[in-house]
Order: structure tokens, then sequence, then C-alpha cells
């Protein structure tokens, strides 16, 4: 087990903290591209989606000088730092404010540092490095002490990829219950476990 710093294990940080639409000579529309901010990204996945705005196709390029691609890692800069998503599609969208796209190097396992920064000890070392007067959170400045907790890559293959397969068997079961739950107007379970309609 080594320890390296959160910046060394980067490639790229997207950082599009402070740019808006009136930056680049456009405004937010009905449709387009979507931005996602802070307020949308959440560990536990991408939320708000109604409040979700859209810029014209044509600013996504001026936007996003590096594209947020699967397997890359959205973390939130602030209100609250600390979120950790990771992007599991090729859907296009656009790194808004208050939050960062983490390109990993290809060295170490993209899914065990998600995993690693959601921890307890993760979320330790960002909480410890939050600065601000009324908001608190985080630059890519403290990225460099941000410490991480490295095994063999291996290891993080194993770690990664194991709980990222829980994860996923848990949001299809959430799904599945959900569903359910849309129906139980209609759906009545009988004592020996078997599902009929009523009504």
């Amino acid at each position: 087990m080594m320890k390296i710093t959160l910046k060394d294990c980067l490639d790229y940080v997207i950082d599009n903290r402070g740019v808006t639409p009136h930056k680049r000579n456009t405004e937010f529309c009905d449709q387009g591209i979507p931005v996602l901010s802070a307020n949308n990204v959440k560990t536990s996945g991408i939320t708000k989606i109604k409040d979700i705005r859209f810029v014209p196709d044509d600013v996504y390029e001026k936007w996003m000088k590096k594209p947020l691609e699967r397997g890359d890692i959205l973390l939130t800069s602030e209100a609250p730092a600390g979120e950790v998503y990771y992007w599991d599609t090729d859907y296009k969208v656009i790194v808004g404010q208050r939050l960062f796209g983490l390109k990993v190097k290809k060295s170490i396992n993209s899914k065990y540092l998600k995993y690693y920064l959601e921890s307890d000890i993760g979320q330790q070392q960002i909480k410890k490095h939050e600065s601000g007067s009324t908001v608190f959170g985080i630059s890519a400045k403290t990225f460099d002490k941000i410490i991480i907790n490295l095994p063999s890559k291996e290891e993080q293959d194993k770690i990664g990829e194991t709980l990222y397969k829980i994860d996923s068997q848990i949001k299809k079961n959430n799904d599945m219950v959900h569903k359910l739950q849309c129906f139980k107007p209609a759906l009545n379970f009988s004592k020996n476990g078997g599902i009929y309609y009523v009504g």
C-alpha cells in the first residue's frame, strides 16, 4: 500500500467553476446539451433532473475543452464538497459550476478512486482541506494535499469492480421496487409469494 496525492492520480481536471453561458455569449435554453452543476450531482446519482438547464449544441465545443467520458469521476467542489459520481455513459454533458471532472490515469482504477473518495477516510481528507468564509469548499489546488491510499493495481481492480457490481445490483433492485410501488394499487401479494391483479 502506498500513499499518493489525488493530483498524482489524475491526468486532467475539468474545472469550469465561474464559467456561465453569458461568458460564452449565449443563454440557457429549453433543449440542447445539459449543463450539470453541484446541485445535480450526488454520490447516490444524478438528482434534480427537472432543474437541469441546457445550452445550444455549438456551445459544447467552446465550453468543454475536454469532454467528460465514460470512466471519469464527477466531484463537487462545494455546497457540499465531496459528492462523488462515476460517469458510466457516453452521453454528452457540460461540467458546470462547483463541479470537477476528474480524468484518472490509466495506471489507476477509476472505480477504486471513486469508492476511496466517498469512503469515510476519503471524505475526511476532503473536509480537512475545505476553506472559505461563508461557503466551504475545495479547489483543484488542494488536490496535492488530499492523500489517497493506493494498493496494487490488481487489488484496485478487484475492489473497484466488486463494489461497482454490488452498487449496480442495488440500483436494479431499487428500480424494481420503485416499479412495483407504482403498480401497488393494482397488485396484491398472495400468501405463497405469487402476485395477482386486483380491482
